[in-house]
């Protein structure tokens, strides 16, 4: 059908003399192309004899045809067009609205697991303070009976003043960062360091006053320190070289302050804890790589007296801290602490960090530490392990030899009777206290060392001293 339509084209734009001799010149070719179209040959086939104008007629009324073809044609493809488009904006319009369900319908889902959540989180912080409602009592009743069947240590008898208990009672703590001697309140504040050990900073964990009680409680017991030795026995190593004694759960208000704000941190009870190990690093002393162990899921480490240089706890095997940043926020670290996830000492801060895995059964090889040696001054700080499960408390007097003859638990009411030491003339007699507690392996300190604590420390110890002259005075 396109040669009529060609034909009538060419029909338009010619003239007329042109037109008449390409009708005759064609004639022939257009009948047989006809025929071979129609299918009809020879005699059977009789077109009609057209004249010139007759074929223009007829050319004018094909092409009449085919323009309102093409116009149909053309108006069918904008209908398409037109609905194509209108089908794809109401496709768009249909996806977005599923979108929009299905959003809707997985924040309904998250709404209902929150809550389950939050109702498991409520539960299990009920189930906690009953917890360590019922365990500080069982605790309070074991002190009870253990004062009871045993005479207390000196230095357990003393107990903090009335504006003492309040700061205890109220969390108060020191600028320990300005290095201020004052008991206003320093806001507390915890932060994460690494995730690699996880290890956190909770920072004025402790009150001044509340450092100066734990270093006048047990520097008159300080021994050089040991380390696991074999099953249920230690010995002194060179890789550990600091002096070290340990404070009973519960000894006093203030300990027993100290290991609830602990059990709230932890969100482990009191009763998972072990006695406080107080240390003492003078210059160069230190304690190589290890791992705690022995059972010990979190490991705390608090400071009491800060050393000008070094001294620094540091995570041998890890150096992912949390934001690079903080490596050096504390100034300058030793050598030591260089490259590691690190931790500078500061008076009132602690330490906390896993010793195991997130699912509690495997150690976390991240949380090798080792203290670093002290190179200018003194460092004192106080170590708690916590279990998984509750610890048992042997106490200071549980086997005959602590009780009689004295150990890094405290002094023997029995030393005098056993030989271990000669009778002193008096409390005042400090060159024979001083002999005495050689003997039995305990250490005599400068209180200068104890830095900003100097004062706080002297007059707890003096403290001790006149309530135990008291009961001298008493017995003589």
């Amino acid at each position: 059908m396109l040669r009529p339509l060609i034909v009538a084209v060419l029909l338009l734009c010619a003239t007329p003399g042109v037109l008449a001799e390409d009708f005759q010149s064609k004639e022939q070719q257009d009948r047989e192309e006809d025929e071979a179209l129609i299918g009809w040959k020879g005699e059977t086939f009789k077109p009609l004899k057209l004249t010139t104008n007759e074929e223009v007629s007829v050319l004018n009324q094909r092409l009449s045809q085919a323009k309102e073809l093409l116009s149909k044609a053309e108006a069918d493809a904008q209908n398409a067009a037109a609905a194509l488009v209108e089908a794809k904006t109401e496709a768009e319009r249909v996806n977005s609205e599923l979108k929009v369900a299905k959003a809707k319908a997985e924040a309904d889902t998250l709404r209902a697991e929150l809550a389950k959540s939050q109702t498991r989180v409520a539960s299990l912080e009920s189930e906690l303070s009953s917890q360590i409602a019922s365990n500080k009592k069982m605790d309070q009743e074991d002190s009870l009976k253990k004062k009871a069947k045993h005479p207390p240590s000196r230095s357990s008898e003393w107990a903090p003043s009335l504006q003492e208990q309040r700061s205890i009672q109220e969390n108060a703590g020191p600028n320990a960062h300005t290095g201020k001697d004052t008991n206003e309140r320093l806001k507390p504040w915890i932060q994460t360091i690494s995730w690699k050990p996880r290890a956190f900073v909770y920072h004025n964990f402790l009150s001044h006053q509340e450092a100066a009680h734990i270093i006048s409680l047990a520097s008159p017991q300080m021994k050089r320190s040991q380390v696991v030795g074999g099953p249920n026995s230690s010995k002194v190593n060179d890789i550990r070289t600091s002096a070290g004694m340990f404070l009973d759960r519960n000894q006093d208000s203030v300990i027993t302050a100290v290991e609830e704000r602990l059990a709230v941190w932890s969100q482990l009870p009191p009763s998972h804890q072990e006695g406080m190990q107080v240390l003492r690093y003078g210059p160069s002393n230190k304690y190589g790589p290890h791992q705690d162990g022995l059972g010990r899921v979190i490991s705390v480490l608090i400071y009491l007296v800060e050393p000008e240089e070094g001294g620094e706890t540091a995570f041998v095997k890890s150096d992912g801290w949390l934001h690079k940043e903080m490596s050096t926020q504390q100034g300058n670290l030793s050598s030591c602490a260089q490259g590691h996830v690190a931790y500078k000492p500061k008076v009132g801060d602690a330490l906390m960090f896993y010793d195991v895995q997130p699912m509690y059964t495997e150690d976390d090889v991240f949380s090798m530490h080792t203290g670093c040696p002290v190179l200018k001054g003194v460092k004192w700080n106080a170590v708690k392990w916590i279990h998984g499960i509750s610890y048992p408390d042997n106490g200071e007097c549980e086997k005959n030899p602590d009780y009689m003859t004295g150990s890094n638990r405290g002094a023997g009411d029995c030393r005098n009777a056993c030989k271990i030491c000669q009778k002193c003339d008096s409390p005042d007699d400090l060159k024979c206290i001083r002999a005495n507690r050689q003997k039995i392996g305990f250490a005599n300190y400068d209180p200068e060392e104890y830095g900003i604590l100097k004062d706080l420390v002297v007059g707890e110890i003096e403290r001790s001293k006149e309530e135990f002259r008291k009961e001298y005075q008493a017995t003589v």
